[in-house]
């Protein structure tokens, strides 16, 4: 779904994300997916803290971006339950 890669581009946007940390947040999220459901979940996040403490030496502003990276996909993952639901809904509907 679109929310997948937009909502993490809007976070990177809000929570001052360097490239480098978006990336990361890709890698980590590629090398953890055989890791399923936890690598979904902890792959971004790690990623996006590892790339952002490389780039700016700063712990601290690197777990603001693992926390919005944790916000973000939790935001995107409610956003695609939303959309089932209504999908759900309307086949319900028209089976009824």
């Amino acid at each position: 779904m679109a929310s997948d890669y937009l909502f993490p581009l809007l976070g990177a946007k809000q929570w001052g994300w360097s490239k480098v940390g978006t990336r990361w947040s890709i890698v980590g999220m590629v090398l953890w997916f055989f890791a399923a459901p936890w690598g979904l979940i902890l792959g971004p996040i790690i990623g996006a803290f590892v790339g952002e403490y490389l780039v700016k030496k700063d712990a601290k502003h690197a777990r603001k971006a693992a926390w919005g990276s944790f916000l973000w996909s939790t935001a995107s993952t409610a956003v695609k339950l939303i959309a089932a639901g209504v999908v759900l809904w309307y086949v319900v509907a028209a089976w009824i």
